[in-house]
C-alpha cells in the first residue's frame, strides 16, 4: 500500500495544495501552526472518513471556505485507486475511481493507516468514549459491515431513549430486540479485536521498555455470555433488570455505547496509577498492535502517521520506538524539530511546510 499523492482544497489552512510522494519516508518539517499536522489529518481523512482530532468534520473547512476536499491516488495490489471526498454544509460526497459511494464509511479499508499522537495518551486516562473510539475506528478499517451496524445501533439507541421518557411500555419492547439485534454484533467485534489486541501490545509494550512493564487489555461489559444466542439472552436480562432506573433517568444505560476496555500496567489500573511516561508507552503499545491487526487483515502495511509523537518520550523510550516502525511501510511524520531523529533510516522526503503552503 503506498500513498502517491493527496490533494487538499479549503482544507484547514490549505486553500489549494498538492503533494506527490516518491519514498517510504516523507517528513513535514516547519515551525508550529504552519499546517504539518493538517496534512496528517488530511491523510487520515482520505483513510476513514473522519479526523483524529476532532468529531465534527466542519471544523476542518479552512475559514472563509463554504468546502473541503481531499484527494488521493493510492497504490495498492499492483493497481491505482484514485479516492475523493467532498463535504459542504449542503453536500457530502466520496468517489472511488470514477464511482460515487453513498457514504463516508464505504472507502474504509481501502487506504488503511494508523496515527500516532500526542492525544493518544487519551486512550489510557480519557473517558470511556474515547477507548470505544480507539476500538471502532481499527474495526471500521477490517469491517466495511461494522461502521453500519454501530450506526444503527446508535439510532436504535436514541429512539428507545425517547421512548423511555415517554413511557410507553409496549413499543419498548420492540426497541428492546432492536438493540440487542444490533448491540450482540457490535459486542462481539469490539470483544474480539480486545482479545487480539491483548497480546500485540503486550509484547510491544515490553519491548518499548526494555521489558519492564507488562500491559493487559480486557473488555468490559455487563453482557455475558461467549456465543451470539448466550450474548442475546443476557443483554435482554440486564435490560430488564436495569429497566426501573432507566426510566427514572429517560437514558439507556446497558450496551456497547457504554462498555469499556481496561488497561492495566504491571497489575494497575492505568487511568489512576501509571506515570505519564507509562501512559505514553502504552499508548503507542496499543497503536502498534493496531498496526499489527490491520496488516494481518489483508496482508499489505498501513500506512504510519506520526505527529510529532516522539518529543513527548524520554530518550529511552524515543530509542526504543524508532527501530519498531523502521519496517512499517510508508511512514509520513509531522516533526517542528526532530527531524534528525530519523535520519538512520536513510533516505527520506522532507517537505518543509510554512503558513499553509508545501515547499519540497
Amino acid at each position: 500500500m503506498f500513498l502517491r499523492s493527496v490533494r487538499l482544497n479549503g482544507f484547514r489552512n490549505y486553500s489549494s495544495q498538492e503533494v506527490v510522494f516518491e519514498g517510504s519516508l516523507n517528513i513535514f518539517t516547519g515551525r508550529n501552526g504552519q499546517g504539518k499536522t493538517n496534512l496528517l489529518e488530511a491523510i487520515f481523512f482520505l483513510s476513514t472518513g473522519r479526523s483524529f482530532r476532532t468529531s465534527r468534520v466542519s471544523e476542518m473547512i479552512q475559514s472563509g471556505s463554504s468546502y473541503l476536499q481531499v484527494a488521493g491516488e493510492v497504490e495498492r495490489a499492483g493497481s491505482l485507486v484514485k479516492l475523493k471526498i467532498y463535504y459542504s454544509e449542503k453536500a457530502k460526497v466520496a468517489h472511488q475511481n470514477a464511482r460515487k459511494v453513498r457514504r463516508f464509511h464505504e472507502l474504509v479499508g481501502i487506504l488503511k493507516a494508523v496515527v500516532f499522537a500526542p492525544d493518544d495518551i487519551e486512550i489510557i486516562k480519557g473517558p470511556p468514549a474515547r477507548r470505544r473510539r480507539y476500538l471502532d475506528m481499527q474495526i471500521a478499517q477490517i469491517n466495511k459491515e461494522y461502521m453500519r451496524r454501530l450506526q444503527r445501533y446508535n439510532e436504535v439507541v436514541k429512539h428507545r431513549n425517547a421512548v423511555l421518557r415517554s413511557g410507553d411500555r409496549r413499543e419498548m419492547e420492540v426497541w428492546d430486540e432492536e438493540l440487542v439485534r444490533y448491540g450482540v454484533p457490535v459486542l462481539r467485534e469490539r470483544k474480539e479485536t480486545v482479545k487480539r489486541l491483548n497480546l500485540l501490545a503486550r509484547l510491544a509494550l515490553r519491548k518499548l521498555s526494555d521489558g519492564k512493564e507488562e500491559l493487559q487489555t480486557a473488555y468490559s461489559t455487563s453482557v455475558r455470555g461467549n456465543t451470539p444466542d448466550d450474548m442475546k439472552e443476557s443483554f435482554r436480562r440486564v435490560l430488564k433488570r436495569k429497566v426501573e432506573k432507566e426510566r427514572l433517568t429517560g437514558r439507556t444505560i446497558v450496551g456497547p455505547h457504554r462498555d469499556d476496555m481496561v488497561l492495566l500496567i504491571n497489575g494497575l489500573e492505568s487511568r489512576s496509577f501509571a506515570s505519564e511516561g507509562q501512559r505514553r508507552s502504552a499508548a503507542i503499545a496499543l497503536r502498534l498492535a493496531e498496526y499489527e491487526l490491520l496488516k494481518s487483515s489483508s496482508k499489505e502495511k498501513p500506512l504510519v502517521l506520526i505527529d510529532d509523537v516522539t518529543a513527548e518520550l524520554d530518550p529511552l523510550r524515543k530509542r526504543a520506538f524508532l527501530p519498531l516502525l523502521r519496517e512499517k511501510g510508508q511512514v509520513f511524520v509531522a516533526t517542528a524539530s526532530d527531524e534528525r531523529v530519523f535520519e538512520e533510516w536513510g533516505k527520506a522526503s522532507v517537505f518543509t511546510v510554512e503558513n499553509g503552503a508545501v515547499i519540497c
